[in-house]
């Protein structure tokens, strides 16, 4: 049996226009005369025919292949290559050639493939010069990401998509995913945008250091000058696991100024913030500031360069304060005040550590300073109520236990007489020797003798 080939057209190429709206057709219109051994055409009806596509004119294997009953008449028939096996696996960017078989046997010999004109044309298409496809020219999902090359930078002026966007990754996970697989430590993974005027300065996040362990710098988003040279930045810290991660703050040259720790405290100055705030270093407050507890450590303390002060607050409308005060011009004195108008204790000392609990060693009222506790002048190891190293000097009258010792300055006295019988009142006196009784008033602290 034998065949004859009247036409083969390629015809997917299609004939392009301006504007392309419609899918192009991917099959390849094929007609032919069917003949038995003595040249006549076979007898009318259906003859089951297989069609191949191969790259070598005889030999070698099928690149395509598809069955398909076709109706002759007179011998005739024809037939659309790929409208039964799609031949959209094919590119097309070689030669072909086409070998028919019947009842599994190839009849006659290969065809190779050529194109039409219009084929040739469709090269470079009407209305589509270089560099110009744009939106309109491209089908709504006709490229996928096989279709760029990975190799090759692309740009974009807009874009807008309703999927994940993976850059350097295959599996987004997120809107838009950036997975830069670089090693090195402080390499740029994104440049998100630049500063107006000097556009040197830019807005980056970069990778950390090139360990990965507990507490290392894994990322940093900030300002870079070039890119390359780290202005200011915060700094992400992983934690041990999944969590326990931290932040700091940096500038200059990526010199850390800040860092707030997995449990919340603030450190400026150090890496360890033992409090909620934590500041090595000194500070100036312009306003107030509100603390239920402070810790001075070392030599640091509280400076005010103004009238500041200290304010105590425990229920509203009282309060306490400690601040500095001038008077007399140019004389500065520490007052302590409290705004209770009763005569409750105004000031209170405390001691904390007392054998038996906290003890108040000394409370200030309106009118009254109490004090529980021996009180040294002039010497720091009191041993009574009060011990005075050195002279005392009186303008009143100093009573004890036993009396009083008052002033025998004629000025304060009245009534002056002389006594009667004086020398011998005088003679009637005794002197006597004796010894304090230590043993029964040990509380007294009477000297030996």
């Amino acid at each position: 049996m034998h065949f004859i080939v009247l036409s083969l057209t390629v015809m997917f190429f299609g004939m392009l226009t301006n504007t392309v709206s419609h899918p192009v057709t991917t099959q390849i219109a094929y007609q032919g005369i069917l003949t038995d051994n003595a040249g006549n055409p076979v007898s009318d009806g259906e003859h089951t025919l297989e069609f191949d596509l191969y790259a070598d004119s005889a030999g070698g294997i099928s690149l395509w292949t598809e069955t398909k009953k076709v109706t002759t008449k007179g011998g005739m028939f024809s037939h659309m290559l790929g409208s039964v096996s799609s031949l959209e696996g094919l590119k097309f960017d070689g030669q072909y050639w086409l070998g028919v078989k019947k009842e599994g046997k190839e009849i006659g010999q290969r065809m190779r493939l050529g194109v039409v004109p219009y084929a040739v044309r469709a090269r470079t298409s009407d209305g589509v010069s270089e560099n110009s496809v744009d939106s309109g020219k491209i089908v709504d999902g006709g490229i996928s990401g096989k279709d760029i090359n990975a190799a090759a930078d692309v740009k974009v002026g807009s874009l807008s998509v309703d999927r994940k966007v993976g850059i350097e990754t295959t599996t987004p996970i997120a809107a838009l995913h950036i997975a830069n697989n670089s090693t090195s430590a402080g390499a740029l993974d994104a440049i998100l945008g630049k500063a107006i005027g000097d556009g040197n300065f830019l807005v980056v996040s970069k990778k950390g250091v090139e360990s990965n362990n507990s507490g290392d710098i894994t990322s940093k988003f900030g300002l870079a000058y070039s890119g390359t040279i780290d202005n200011a930045h915060i700094r992400f810290h992983r934690g041990g696991y999944e969590k326990g991660g931290f932040l700091s703050f940096s500038t200059d040259d990526d010199t850390e100024r800040l860092r707030i720790t997995s449990n919340g405290n603030v450190g400026i100055g150090t890496e360890e913030p033992g409090a909620k705030l934590h500041v090595v270093g000194n500070t100036i407050t312009s306003g107030s500031a509100t603390v239920d507890e402070m810790n001075i450590n070392n030599e640091g303390g509280i400076h005010f360069t103004g009238k500041g002060y200290i304010r105590f607050k425990s229920e509203p409308g009282d309060a306490a304060h400690i601040y500095s005060e001038t008077y007399e011009t140019d004389k500065n004195r520490l007052v302590i005040e409290s705004d209770d108008d009763g005569d409750e204790d105004y000031i209170v000392l405390r001691n904390d550590h007392w054998s038996s609990g906290p003890k108040d060693v000394m409370a200030v009222k309106r009118s009254l300073v109490s004090i529980d506790a021996n009180v040294g002048i002039g010497t720091t190891s009191s041993s009574e109520k009060l011990e005075v190293a050195g002279n005392i000097k009186a303008s009143g009258t100093i009573c004890a236990a036993a009396g009083c010792i008052t002033s025998s300055d004629r000025r304060f006295k009245t009534s002056i007489a002389p006594l009667d019988s004086s020398l011998e009142k005088v003679c009637r006196l005794q002197g006597v020797s004796y010894q304090w009784d230590r043993a029964a008033y040990p509380s007294k602290n009477f000297p030996e003798g």
